[in-house]
């Protein structure tokens, strides 16, 4: 039974063309995007609108808002009522 560490032995090394890594480096920059830089602006503007829209309600309603629960309380009409 022959050691698996002398089939590693007989691996010899392959030589490769010095071209190929610039040919790789070529095809990735001829390639296109996946999603052009237009509709990521678009996205982020839209975002930002969505944000400041948030934020300038939340403003808004706390200026609304009052702090005591007398809006809660329900008042009685006692004016048919002899006291």
């Amino acid at each position: 039974m022959t050691d698996p560490l002398d089939l590693l032995q007989t691996i010899k090394p392959v030589a490769i063309d010095h071209k190929v890594y610039q040919t790789i480096v070529e095809k990735i920059a001829i390639s296109k995007p996946i999603v052009p830089l237009q509709w990521l602006h678009t996205a982020a503007a839209i975002l930002i609108c969505f944000i400041s829209i948030e934020g300038y309600l939340l403003a808004s309603e706390s200026s609304q808002r009052t702090n005591d629960f007398s809006e809660l309380i329900t008042q009685t009409d006692n004016t048919l009522y002899y006291e």
